[in-house]
């Protein structure tokens, strides 16, 4: 009957196995601290309720609850975030697009200073009432890669995220699923 034992590595393998551990270790440690992350709420999930002073707009506050009963799209920013000012103007020409449906645009500036948010917002040209989060909004709503744009259906619930600037056709395609294609 033959030898049915199974061969032993040599030494010097083990050895090389045992020193690139820890170089491993600190490979993975370096990914999870820099790896993306997602921005925004889970697709599907409930909307959190919000109450937000506006900084530029014609209203004095935005409320979540008001808003219920037509799609929302939401971009968050910050006024020194450069993909933000470019993201803007996408946002810009989708906001003032005839749609066959109702739809609210609202902005919401995550910057310090809401002095800083409104002068972007008027600097941008934001055809839409703008928020200034005080933390509890980016908390709520887990943001954390500006911009993220954020698209609510009627109900309220969170039907699309993008993390980072999202395309002109890629709102127009959220848009169009929620009733308020562009004419």
């Amino acid at each position: 009957m033959p030898n049915s034992k199974t061969p032993t590595p040599p030494a010097s393998l083990v050895r090389s196995l045992w020193r690139a551990i820890p170089y491993l270790l600190v490979v993975v440690a370096v990914y999870l601290m820099w790896a993306p992350r997602p921005s925004g709420p889970d697709e599907g999930s409930v909307a959190a309720s919000f109450d937000l002073p506006v900084i530029s707009g014609s209203r004095e506050r935005l409320r979540l609850d008001e808003l219920k009963g037509e799609p929302v799209l939401i971009e968050v920013f910050a006024s020194w975030c450069s993909s933000c000012r470019a993201s803007a103007k996408t946002f810009n020409d989708v906001a003032t697009a005839k749609r066959e449906g109702p739809v609210h645009f609202m902005a919401v500036s995550v910057d310090e200073d809401p002095d800083a948010g409104r002068a972007a917002a008027r600097d941008w040209g934001f055809p839409c009432d703008v928020g200034h989060d005080d933390g509890r909004f980016s908390r709520d709503y887990g943001i954390a890669v500006l911009p993220t744009l954020i698209l609510l259906d009627a109900s309220g619930n969170v039907k699309h995220v993008a993390s980072g600037a999202a395309g002109k056709n890629k709102l127009e395609g959220w848009l169009a699923g929620v009733g308020a294609k562009r004419l």
